[in-house]
């Protein structure tokens, strides 16, 4: 009890800074563009890493994750087995603070971890866990994990052996993405259609219609073919297919469709 006391006063104090509400609008001048990847297969989720400019992308009903470098592929891992590089029900990709994969598997109820050519490096278990779905995770390394089984988020240090706490139930029904950055986390629920934002010891701070993110206290949404910013209303990153999806990290954005991913920096006026 003590240790998940001392837990949730240090994610206080971390958190402190990035939960103010006032909401100052800066000018984006553009997005520009880090590299674009036209994969042949339909993506499910892509994280970038500015380090040695890898990316990583989940394919869309597999198990397999590709790695590219430069915008050229240059490994895939995974497909089902039981080895290190083996996934059973591949559910989430993320990316760790010193810019390596991390990888959700469902079924296994573990995350493991693989370096930017896709070596295997260790993993973390969750036998706690019902069904874990989605994930992401703080700067200071604490996992944030959505249980379908449970109807919550599970906060939980990769050091330790046991969740520190959780958040989230009788709020969330179906989340579909679930970003942690900027000291807030951000999660899309695909019934309700809204995104709710909480900080990072899990009280709810706004909620807003649609998907939506949210950088540097600026709001974006995802609209068919555009990437929207309001409250201007002003239009970004035009695709001829309809964008599926999206993640931040840092200060970049990565947008998917079904035949591209769109790697992009936010660039605002000083």
């Amino acid at each position: 009890m003590l240790n998940k006391l001392c837990f949730l006063i240090m994610i206080f104090f971390s958190g402190c800074a990035s939960v103010d509400k006032s909401h100052t609008s800066l000018i984006l001048k553009d997005l520009n563009t880090i590299c674009e990847i036209s994969p042949n297969f339909v993506p499910q989720k892509c994280v970038y890493a500015r380090i040695e400019n890898t990316a990583f992308v989940m394919e869309k009903n597999s198990n397999k994750i590709h790695i590219y470098k430069d915008s050229e592929k240059i490994n895939t891992i995974g497909g089902l087995g039981f080895s290190e590089y083996s996934f059973n029900k591949l559910s989430d990709i993320s990316l760790s603070p010193d810019g390596n994969l991390l990888v959700l598997d469902s079924f296994d109820k573990v995350i493991k971890k693989f370096d930017k050519q896709g070596k295997y490096i260790t993993e973390f278990n969750f036998d706690f866990l019902l069904k874990p779905k989605i994930f992401d995770i703080s700067l200071d390394e604490t996992l944030y994990i959505y249980d379908q089984g449970r109807k919550e988020i599970v906060g939980k240090r990769s050091t330790e052996a046991e969740e520190s706490f959780s958040f989230g139930k009788f709020i969330l029904t179906e989340p579909a993405s679930l970003i942690v950055n900027e000291g807030i986390v951000q999660v899309y629920d695909i019934e309700v259609d809204k995104t709710f934002i909480f900080n990072l010891w899990g009280d709810l701070i706004q909620e807003y219609a649609g998907k939506v993110l949210l950088h540097k206290k600026q709001i974006y949404q995802l609209a068919g073919n555009f990437l929207i910013k309001f409250p201007e209303k002003e239009k970004f990153a035009f695709n001829i297919l309809p964008w599926n999806s999206f993640y931040l990290k840092y200060d970049s954005i990565i947008l998917n469709s079904e035949n591209k991913i769109l790697i992009s920096e936010f660039i605002y006026e000083n």
